[in-house]
C-alpha cells in the first residue's frame, strides 16, 4: 500500500511533497514560464573600442545559456525582464588592454538609463596584457521590459581597446 503524505519539517532529512497519488515524490518540476526566473548571457573575446574618454560604450555578448522568464539576446546584448520581482543579480568580468588603463565596468538596465544598486566595477590594467578579473553583485527590483547590460568606459584615455576574454551578466528572480 502506498504510503500517505504526513507534512514533515522542511529542514528534515526526509521532507516530501505529495505527488497527485499522495504517496511521496522527491520530484519538482517547473514547465517554461513557471517558477522563479532567471537567465545568463556570456561573452568571450568581445574586444570594445572606447573611442572617446569617459565615453559609455555597450558590451557585447556571444552566447546565451538557459533561462526562463528572462530572454537573453545576442542581437540587443542583453536581458529582458518578463516577470516583476525582486532580482539577484551577477556580473562577471576578465579583461585585458593592450597599455595601461583606469577602466569602469557598470552594470545596468534600460540601455544605461539606470544604475543598478551598487553595481560599478573600477578596474586599473596596470600592465600591458595582464587579464584581470572582478565581480559585482546585487539585489534590486526590476518590472517587466525592464532590460539588463553591461557598459565600459575608459577613464585616463580614450582610442583604448578593452579586450574582455570573458563577460557575463547573470539575473535570478528571488522574490515578489
Amino acid at each position: 500500500m502506498a504510503k500517505k503524505y504526513e507534512p514533515k519539517s522542511p529542514i528534515s532529512d526526509e521532507f516530501f511533497l505529495p505527488n497527485h497519488s499522495g504517496t511521496h515524490s522527491t520530484s519538482l518540476i517547473f514547465d517554461k514560464g513557471a517558477g522563479l526566473p532567471y537567465g545568463i548571457i556570456a561573452g568571450d573575446g568581445e574586444t570594445i573600442t572606447c573611442t572617446t574618454q569617459n565615453t559609455w560604450y555597450q558590451i557585447t555578448f556571444d552566447s546565451v545559456g538557459d533561462s526562463n522568464l528572462i530572454t537573453p539576446s545576442t542581437y540587443t546584448d542583453d536581458l529582458t525582464i518578463i516577470k516583476n520581482g525582486i532580482y539577484d543579480m551577477d556580473i562577471h568580468v576578465s579583461l585585458h588592454t593592450a597599455n595601461s588603463q583606469d577602466i569602469e565596468v557598470k552594470f545596468c538596465k534600460n540601455n544605461c538609463a539606470t544604475d543598478l544598486f551598487h553595481a560599478h566595477l573600477f578596474i586599473t590594467t596596470g600592465v600591458a596584457g595582464r587579464t584581470l578579473g572582478s565581480s559585482v553583485r546585487t539585489i534590486d527590483r526590476l518590472t517587466a521590459g525592464d532590460t539588463l547590460g553591461c557598459w565600459v568606459r575608459c577613464t585616463s584615455a580614450g582610442a583604448k581597446d578593452v579586450i574582455f576574454d570573458h563577460v557575463s551578466i547573470l539575473a535570478v528572480g528571488i522574490g515578489g
